[in-house]
C-alpha cells in the first residue's frame, strides 16, 4: 500500500482550483483558505480557460468538548497534522447542564462545520481524517486503518473501566489486570501490523500518516503516563510514539497542549 502526492491532491482540490503543482509540499506551509470553482460564460468549469473565479470559502470549524483529553482528543490531534485552524471550545460541567438540551445526542464531543452539527467521537476523527487526508486513498486503505481506530476503541473501554471505578480494591484490581493482561494483548496487536507495514516507514500503514497512527498515539497516552516502562522491551512500539512526538506538524501542539489527567 502507497499513500502518494496524489492523495493530497485530490483533498487539496475539494478546496482550490488546481494551479501549476498546487504547492503542496508541506501541510503546515500551505494550507488553502478557498474553495473555488472558475466561472465561465455563467458555468462553473475547472479548466483554464477564460474567465472569473467564484470562491468559496473554507469551512469554519468549531469543536466542542469537556476541558478534558477524552475522546476529543484524538480529532484535535487531526487538526493539528492537518495544521487547519478551528474553535477549540472546552466546557465546564456546569456549563454542560445548559448545552446538552443544543446538540443533537446530548453528548460531547460535537463537531460544527458551518453550523451542521456532527456527533460521536470516532465519526467526527473519521469525517476530519477524510477531509484532510488521512484515512486512505481506497476503500481497503480506509477499512485498514480505521480496524485499528476500532481496536484502540476496544483498548479505551477498557482503561475506561479504571478510570470509572469509585471502589478503591476493585480499581486496583482492575489496574493490575490492564498491565499484566490487557495491555500485552494489544501491544502484540500493534507490533503485528507494524510488522505487515513492507514500507519499513515506521507507520502503521503505507508511507504516510494516518488516523490510524494518531488513535495509537493518543489511546496509549494515559497507560504510559501511569507505566512509563510499557514500552521499554517493545522498540517499534516507541520509535513509532517518538516519530508522533516529533512531527513537525505535531510536536508543537503535543507540547504545549493543557496537561490533564485523562
Amino acid at each position: 500500500m502507497k499513500f502518494t502526492v496524489h492523495r493530497l491532491l485530490s483533498v487539496a482540490s475539494n478546496w482550490m482550483i488546481r494551479s501549476q503543482a498546487y504547492k503542496i509540499v508541506n501541510r503546515c506551509h500551505v494550507r488553502p483558505t478557498a474553495r473555488c470553482n472558475r466561472v465561465v460564460e455563467g458555468k462553473s468549469s475547472s479548466s483554464q480557460e477564460e474567465g472569473l473565479f467564484q470562491c468559496k470559502a473554507m469551512p469554519k470549524y468549531k469543536l466542542i468538548y469537556f476541558d478534558v483529553r477524552g475522546r476529543a482528543e484524538l480529532s484535535r490531534l487531526v487538526f493539528a497534522a492537518a495544521c487547519v485552524p478551528y474553535e477549540d471550545v472546552r466546557i465546564q460541567t456546569n456549563e454542560w447542564i445548559t448545552l446538552k438540551h443544543t446538540v443533537p445526542q446530548k453528548v460531547l464531543p460535537v463537531l460544527e462545520v458551518d453550523g451542521v452539527q456532527i456527533s460521536q467521537s470516532l465519526t467526527i476523527a473519521r469525517f476530519l481524517s477524510r477531509e484532510f487526508g488521512f484515512s486512505g486513498s481506497t476503500s481497503l486503505e480506509r477499512a485498514l486503518v480505521e480496524q485499528l481506530v476500532d481496536c484502540m476503541d476496544d483498548l479505551r473501554a477498557e482503561i475506561a473501566k479504571w478510570i470509572h471505578e469509585k471502589e478503591s480494591d476493585k480499581k486496583a484490581n482492575i489496574q493490575t489486570n490492564l498491565y499484566e493482561s490487557v495491555y500485552p494483548k494489544f501491544i502484540g496487536i500493534l507490533e503485528h501490523y507494524l510488522s505487515e507495514n513492507k514500507c519499513n516507514s515506521g507507520y502503521f500503514l503505507g508511507e504516510e500518516l494516518t488516523l490510524a497512527d494518531l488513535s495509537v498515539f493518543e489511546t496509549w497516552t494515559l497507560p504510559l503516563e501511569n507505566h512509563p516502562d510499557l514500552f521499554n522491551d517493545h522498540p517499534e512500539l516507541l520509535a513509532h510514539r517518538k516519530r508522533i512526538e516529533n512531527d513537525d506538524r505535531l510536536s508543537h501542539y503535543i507540547k504545549t497542549r493543557p496537561k490533564r489527567s485523562v
